[in-house]
């Protein structure tokens, strides 16, 4: 293979020879090099990604997998990160977060526990001294003081009794939780109201909801309680009222309970309806409406409050879509009457004393 080629100034031929075998071995030397360098470029890509993946998606992972696990309520949960010197601010960041959730709720558990054991002590020894003056004093006065105190102390024992509740109800997991039946839910909850107060008149109706089926149904029954019980207490008539009805949409269902009592004060609906923290001159005046507020959210629900003649709530919450014959998973629990409100007892009394 020549070549020639001629310069113009001198006039000289220049020729350039070389052979095919000596071409192709060059060729085959770029080749390999760019070979190698493409190899090299892959190399480094795998690697960055490699490190990406420990330094970013793994931490990143395993933070998101942290928070699960404390918003499941396993406070004290570790999590242990690598890098950069940022990575390990946040890891000592995280585990304390986590170890003071576990102290605080440690805490919370054996406050909660003490107060209620001396309160309900201290107060059954309140309530009995104040029978026992009722029967043995003369004096009207000193009797109605008597009754009065009696009822005080009651009051402080159903709150006791209701803190449990809570505890217990918002403690639960969501696998402890069973699926219910609408019909049978509204139905418990009345039957329940009308049996432990025959005075109020309580109806149920939920029409072409009765076979649908909600979430966290266990919960929904205190929910349910709490609500249709405060309409009884707050209803200052000889006879009141409280409707259960239901309604249901592809996707979600709509329970609400109705009272024909004097309204919800603005300051409870507040604690139902809006991002409500409580002051010294602002606050609720129990523990049942908070309740309701705190389980609607974990359920995943929204509650509407019209307050006009009378209360209604309406709580919505996702509907439970597949086989419509399943029915409730579980025995449906007492409710108390596990659910006896001290928000309504409470004020009840606090109405009658002054």
């Amino acid at each position: 293979m020549v070549v020639n080629a001629t310069v113009p100034s001198t006039g000289w031929t220049v020729s350039a020879t070389t052979t095919e075998g000596a071409l192709e071995s060059r060729l085959w030397t770029a080749a390999l090099v760019q070979l190698g360098v493409f190899s090299l470029v892959v190399l480094g890509l795998v690697g960055f990604g490699w490190w990406v993946s420990r330094e970013y998606v793994g931490n990143v992972g395993r933070l998101s997998d942290g928070f699960a696990s404390l918003a499941d309520g396993d406070y004290g949960t570790r999590v242990a990160l690598s890098g950069a010197t940022e990575w390990d601010h946040l890891e000592t960041s995280f585990n304390e977060l986590s170890e003071t959730l576990a102290r605080r709720r440690t805490e919370v558990t054996v406050l909660n526990r003490v107060l209620r054991h001396n309160l309900r002590n201290a107060m059954t020894v309140v309530v009995g001294s104040a029978d026992r003056i009722a029967a043995t004093t003369d004096d009207d006065d000193i009797a109605d003081d008597a009754a009065r105190i009696h009822r005080r102390g009651e009051s402080l024992l159903a709150l006791a009794d209701h803190a449990r509740a809570i505890e217990s109800s918002l403690g639960r997991r969501d696998e402890d939780v069973a699926v219910r039946r609408v019909d049978a839910l509204v139905e418990e909850v009345a039957t329940v109201l009308a049996d432990e107060f025959p005075q109020a008149t309580v109806t149920s109706d939920v029409g072409a909801a009765a076979d649908t089926r909600v979430p966290s149904g266990d919960l929904l029954v205190v929910v349910l309680d709490e609500l249709g019980r405060n309409g009884i207490l707050h209803d200052d008539t000889d006879d009141p009222r409280v409707d259960f009805t239901a309604s249901a949409s592809a996707d979600t269902v709509t329970l609400a309970v109705s009272d024909d009592g004097p309204g919800l004060p603005p300051i409870e609906r507040r604690v139902l309806t809006e991002p409500f923290v409580e002051t010294p001159t602002q606050h609720g005046s129990g523990l049942g409406l908070w309740l309701v507020t705190w389980l609607i959210a974990r359920v995943d629900g929204e509650i509407d409050v019209t307050a006009a003649a009378g209360t209604r709530v309406r709580v919505t919450v996702p509907r439970v879509t597949g086989d419509p014959d399943a029915g409730d998973s579980r025995d449906p629990p007492p409710t108390d009457s596990a659910i006896q409100s001290a928000d309504g007892a409470s004020a009840d009394n606090q109405s009658r004393d002054e």
